[in-house]
């Protein structure tokens, strides 16, 4: 597993603006990974389009404004059914802290990696029929900015993730308007209802999300099966 990750870090997701350290520093007898963790001036806000894990469909990654002290990181791939119509959905990975990108890549996401850090394709992924958001979140979580533990309480969750989703139609706006679900699993559902009044927020303004519903996947689910 530890292979497939680093495999996963070094020449997937750099696409993705990651800043890690040289695998060569990696001290090998303790087992251990060190990552530099980017400070919020040493990423650039934006979107890239990568190519890997499922080059069938486009994808979407890269550094969105959460709040004047943090930037998420997120990635996208849009729908391989139909992506101008299929909703929106985003992914939150529990803990709290636990990056989105670990479900990308080992359980919901288009594509796992084997034990010799090959692409293979999940043809369950949840990105079959809807366009799939995996967000490293809150604060500090994975490869987005900020410092852990910054974000502490619900109402941190909420105005944190509803700028982040304001940043994303911004950059991304062919998806606002579309159905809008928002998925979690373990400890990330505690955090789920936080994110209601910040749905609610958005339906009676002008941002207009669209949002339906809020779903729980349980911490053990099998995320590759239909």
């Amino acid at each position: 597993m530890t292979r497939a990750l680093l495999s996963a870090a070094f020449f997937g997701l750099s696409a993705g603006q990651l800043v890690l350290q040289d695998p060569n520093e990696i001290e090998a007898n303790k087992h251990t990974l060190k990552a530099t963790h980017p400070k919020v001036g040493e990423v650039q806000t934006g979107i890239k389009n990568p190519t890997i894990c499922d080059s069938s469909v486009k994808q979407y990654s890269g550094y969105l404004d959460a709040a004047d002290d943090a930037k998420y990181f997120m990635w996208t791939f849009e729908s391989r059914s139909k992506p101008a119509t299929d909703p929106l959905v985003l992914w939150l990975t529990g803990g709290p802290g636990c990056s989105g990108q670990l479900a990308l890549l080992t359980e919901n996401g288009p594509c796992h990696l084997d034990a010799d850090g090959k692409e293979v394709i999940n043809k369950y992924s949840w990105n079959s029929n809807a366009n799939v958001i995996w967000v490293d979140q809150p604060a500090g979580t994975g490869f987005s900015t900020g410092e852990p533990g910054s974000v502490h309480d619900e109402d941190g969750v909420q105005k944190y993730m509803y700028r982040f989703m304001q940043s994303f139609y911004k950059e991304l706006p062919q998806f606002k308007g579309r159905d809008f679900y928002i998925f979690g699993e373990s400890f990330c559902w505690p955090l789920h209802p936080s994110h209601c009044p910040l749905l609610q927020r958005a339906e009676q303004s002008q941002d207009r999300w669209r949002a339906h519903s809020v779903e729980r996947s349980r911490h053990r689910q099998r995320h590759d099966q239909p």
